[in-house]
């Protein structure tokens, strides 16, 4: 079973958070097939204030990339948000759409004019979504168990992404010895599938580094 859910919790009020947006969203889904089939976001009356900004390759692109309808929609949005800076309940769960579509697609391209004196330079942008997300999640101050959920979920298909392991060492370092033994049982799950998984490894010895300092301390008080 295959389930999308992005539900936000934050503990303060945003200043830039968009009124229209509840504090929270959920969408769920019974199966993969059931991901094609979400209301695109131009039918969805809480992104009509926002006109997507499509990818631009060029008049003639030599090999361009065959995205479906549904991805390249949603990347449009998520071009369009990172350039207003919105860091909103909206947005975050647009960032989980994006990944959940590719986890792999860390990085968004197009360009834009930036202004020098008088002549018009298009820079090419390379925006990562997975650090668009975390900028995000800090200025929601977002439940970062929530995001634990996520990587689960994300992992249970493909625990061999980089993107996926670099986001949840970012999560278990801000949670810090709250997340040690969830975090010993996450890599314990991943390594009866693959007992040479090297990022469970990796992320094993991170998590194990402040419980590590916690004992020692412990230790050298009751001397």
């Amino acid at each position: 079973m295959f389930r999308i859910r992005s539900k936000v919790k934050y503990k303060k009020t945003n200043k830039r958070r968009d009124s229209s947006t509840s504090a929270e969203i959920e969408i769920e889904m019974d199966s993969d097939e059931d991901v094609s089939t979400v209301l695109p976001l131009s039918q969805r009356p809480e992104w009509s204030d926002v006109t997507p900004l499509p990818q631009n390759d060029g008049p003639n692109p030599v090999v361009p990339i065959a995205y479906s309808e549904q991805f390249a929609e949603i990347m449009s949005y998520f071009r369009a948000v990172y350039l207003a800076d919105e860091r909103s309940v909206r947005t975050l769960h647009l960032t989980a759409e994006a990944i959940h579509l590719n986890a792999g697609n860390y990085t968004v391209r197009f360009t834009t004019p930036f202004y020098i004196f008088t002549p018009v330079v298009l820079v090419l942008v390379v925006v990562q979504v997975w650090q668009f997300r975390r900028v995000i999640i800090e200025a929601l101050n977002a439940d970062l168990h929530d995001e634990l959920d996520l990587v689960e979920q994300l992992a249970s298909k493909n625990s061999k992404n980089y993107q996926l392991w670099h986001h949840r060492r970012w999560v278990a370092e801000k949670l810090g010895t709250e997340a040690v033994s969830r975090e010993l049982e996450f890599t314990k799950k991943i390594f009866l599938n693959d007992a040479k998984h090297y990022h469970a490894w990796s992320h094993r010895q991170v998590v194990f580094t402040p419980l590590r300092k916690i004992t020692y301390t412990h230790v050298q008080g009751c001397k």
